[in-house]
């Protein structure tokens, strides 16, 4: 008598069978539902407004009072605004005429009311600066500028702006 066992080998095992199956299924009906219309598929974009835009109080953010680009002078300490963000505009500064082939290489904005920091962006063509918006505070906020050169030298330049609210 012969005790072995007969072992079944199968060339594909169920479980990985089963699994090719059931994401077979899903894919065939992602792909059905992908061509066949079905009234209760409504996208989000041709969905019923719930706001009436043309009764309510709008204005375009390209013709607001909401920023503004203020150009100032080396020599300028003071700049009063009504509006809630700036760019800053003006010329590198700090340079002797005999030193103005000399490149800036950073610009560091800071409102030191806010502690926000912002970017400076230098054109060498016209030889000045500008940033990025700049939030402002209601009432005095306190502008650091840092222009560094190439031989190591720094300007330090210190403007107050004062925001006062719209009447």
């Amino acid at each position: 008598m012969s005790n072995s066992k007969t072992l079944y080998r199968f060339r594909i095992n169920p479980v990985e069978l089963t699994l090719f199956s059931v994401i077979s299924l899903i894919f065939c009906h992602s792909i059905y539902n992908l061509f066949h219309d079905f009234s209760s598929f409504q996208p989000t974009a041709l969905a019923k407004m719930h706001s009436n835009p043309i009764f309510e109080r709008r204005s375009l953010a390209s013709i607001s009072n909401f920023s503004e680009t203020i150009h100032i002078r080396c020599d300028q300490t003071h700049e009063i605004t009504k509006i809630s963000k700036i760019r800053i505009v003006s010329p590198l500064c700090g340079l002797s005429e005999e030193q103005k082939e000399t490149q800036a290489i950073k610009v560091s904005i800071k409102n030191t009311t806010s502690n926000f920091e912002v970017t400076g962006f230098i054109d060498d063509l016209k030889s000045e600066f500008y940033t990025e918006f700049i939030p402002l505070m209601t009432g005095i906020n306190s502008i650091r500028i840092e222009i560094t050169y190439k031989n190591n030298q720094i300007f330090k330049q210190e403007l107050v702006i004062s925001h006062e609210l719209e009447k």
